[in-house]
């Protein structure tokens, strides 16, 4: 699974949690489009298809 992001911050933070359940996440770093919306649950995805456009592989985004 990869962390899609451009702030490395944000990675090493969803990294070390996840390491303490045994999973391993890799780093994709790159712009995501945020769209301007109420909704977090719109925003979220939006974000994550952007980012499953460009890497072709199962992702995981923060807002």
């Amino acid at each position: 699974v990869l962390f899609a992001s451009s702030n490395t911050h944000k990675y090493e933070e969803a990294e070390k949690i996840l390491a303490e359940f045994g999973i391993k996440l890799g780093f994709f770093q790159t712009e995501l489009v945020e769209i301007q919306d109420d909704s977090l649950s719109k925003i979220a995805l939006q974000k994550a298809l952007n980012a499953y456009e460009k890497c072709k592989k199962p992702v995981i985004v923060e807002d």
